[in-house]
């Protein structure tokens, strides 16, 4: 089994491929939420609070492509 098995996948009650999937969702929605939070908090504008999110899932996809590059 990869490292990237979730609970689901672990059970059986969805393959592999779709739990890997759905924890890259949920990972890439947490990453959107904490920039959300972060945007209101510091009350930035719209603009502002794009660029937040943006900043946030480009740092997080960053660190997922340099972990694939390094256990590949």
């Amino acid at each position: 089994m990869d490292t990237y098995e979730t609970a689901l996948g672990a059970a059986g009650i969805v393959r592999e491929r779709t739990s890997f999937w759905l924890a890259f969702a949920v990972g890439l929605a947490a990453l959107t939420v904490q920039g959300v939070r972060y945007a209101r908090l510091e009350q930035l504008s719209r603009v502002g609070t794009t660029v937040s999110i943006a900043r946030n899932l480009a740092l997080g996809l960053v660190i997922i492509a340099m972990k694939v590059l390094i256990a590949h």
